[in-house]
């Protein structure tokens, strides 16, 4: 006679128990190691945007990343920061966000509307996987705060 779906075949309680536990040992192993990785790679997203921070932007840069942030930015506005490096983007944003007086959450953005978060995830290599329910825009200021599934996988 076969097993029911989803049980443990065993001969006595004794072997249930012990496979049962290493069922759960292993399950909570994978769970665990999968938290660490969470972390480990957003950490290091983090590392390379302070790595990029090292550019010196000009103030042109720094002006129109900040109006991107904001939201604020016209189209020739958006398509002169197209024109700039990523790294230059990256490290102006990195700039900005950092100071705590720049508000994180503006009514509306214009990011669907340039292509430079898509610029920008490749150039910090985000797999489109690690992308989900992450917003760019938490990745725009993730020197500044932590990702709702680093916080999940840290408790």
């Amino acid at each position: 006679m076969a097993n029911p779906l989803g049980a443990i075949p065993h001969l006595n309680l004794s072997q249930l128990r012990e496979r049962e536990t290493e069922r759960m040992t292993r399950d909570i192993t994978r769970l665990r190691d999968g938290c660490f990785d969470e972390i480990r790679f957003w950490g290091g997203v983090r590392k390379q945007m302070l790595k990029a921070a090292l550019y010196a932007p000009n103030v042109e840069e720094l002006r129109l990343t900040k109006l991107f942030l904001q939201g604020a930015s016209n189209r020739m506005e958006l398509r002169a920061l197209e024109e700039c490096t990523d790294e230059a983007i990256l490290s102006s944003m990195v700039r900005i966000v950092d100071d705590v007086d720049f508000p994180r959450h503006p009514t509306h953005t214009q990011h669907h509307k340039s292509n430079i978060s898509k610029r920008i995830i490749e150039y910090l290599g985000i797999p489109e996987g690690r992308l989900d329910n992450v917003r760019t825009r938490q990745i725009f200021y993730l020197t500044r705060s932590a990702l709702t599934k680093e916080l999940v996988a840290a408790f």
